[in-house]
């Protein structure tokens, strides 16, 4: 059942070189921030191209350098020196995952699956087939930072199948079809299309996840799993008040008429231009559902828990 998600695509980093699918979102233009990605001309080997030259970047109509000839080694992107990593992984029926962590808060396991990956140093690529592709961006201790490409490898991805429900026509309590689909995950931020219906298939509270949301419309619905008792903190950021329309945000748990938390302007946006912050407290487990109202047509964000 991905085909339904599949009109919904957007580009975080990468341009497409499949014509339909070319005009990237303007919620791409905040995903690894160090640097533009490009797509690559031909030329490329082991699914990488060399280093090449300066493709489209996000720019809707944008056209792939060249690719360099020959091809560059890969090279080990986590040193000593690696404080923080962003990885944003594409895939043409997968969707986008993009996963976020200081190094302080990686667990062995995730440091382990570190320690010996390597991708081609810059963040131009030569593949537009159906595969997931990667770009990794690191920060060591100084805040320089480093792009590298790389296609994962063994543990980087893992798979679930998720069951949906699509309640009946009528009656009491009637389940009109079950959905079962796989969907796989890097480092647990499970890859989603931006325009999927969340409120069907919740997000879990992680918070090493970024998760671009797209809308065109007054109002969203984002569906938000808080499996345990205890305090959440959601985020809505690279947006701005005026850019949202000045909206209306709310979180509700069980009762859908009292709120959980209302959103408010932060005092400080910080790097990541967050524009909303809700903290929610509950005591048992609960599917949220945050709704956000606007006087005008919101504009694509990201969400994240903190």
């Amino acid at each position: 059942m991905l085909v339904r998600y599949g009109l919904g695509l957007i580009v975080v980093g990468i341009a497409l070189g499949c014509s339909e699918e070319a005009a990237p979102n303007e919620v791409a233009a905040h995903a690894g921030e160090a640097g533009s990605v490009h797509s690559a001309g031909s030329g490329h080997e082991s699914e990488f191209a060399g280093a090449g030259g300066i493709g489209g970047g996000y720019e809707p109509g944008g056209h792939g350098g060249q690719a360099g000839a020959g091809g560059a080694a890969p090279v080990r992107f986590w040193t000593e020196e690696t404080q923080r990593i962003e990885i944003t992984c594409f895939g043409f029926s997968a969707g986008y995952a993009i996963f976020r962590a200081d190094r302080s808060q990686l667990s062995n396991e995730q440091l382990a699956l570190l320690a010996p990956s390597a991708g081609l140093p810059g963040s131009t690529y030569d593949s537009n087939d159906d595969g997931i592709h990667c770009v990794v961006t690191t920060t060591d201790s100084s805040e320089q930072q480093r792009q590298f490409v790389f296609d994962g490898g063994p543990g980087w991805f893992t798979s679930e199948t998720i069951r949906v429900e699509e309640g009946g026509a009528g009656g009491e309590g009637g389940v009109g079809e079950v959905y079962e689909y796989p969907v796989q995950s890097l480092l647990g931020c499970e890859f989603r299309h931006p325009s999927f219906d969340s409120e069907r298939d919740p997000f879990p509270a992680n918070p090493f996840c970024l998760r671009p949301i797209e809308t065109e419309a007054k109002e969203k619905r984002i569906g938000l799993e808080l499996a345990s008792p205890g305090r959440y903190r959601v985020e809505l950021l690279h947006c701005t008040q005026s850019s949202l329309g000045n909206p209306t945000v709310e979180l509700f748990g069980a009762d859908p008429e009292t709120p959980l938390a209302t959103g408010v302007v932060p005092d400080d946006p910080g790097a990541d231009q967050v524009c909303v912050v809700l903290d929610a407290q509950v005591d048992a487990k609960v599917v949220g559902r945050l709704v956000i109202r606007s006087q005008s047509a919101l504009t694509d964000f990201h969400l994240r828990f903190h």
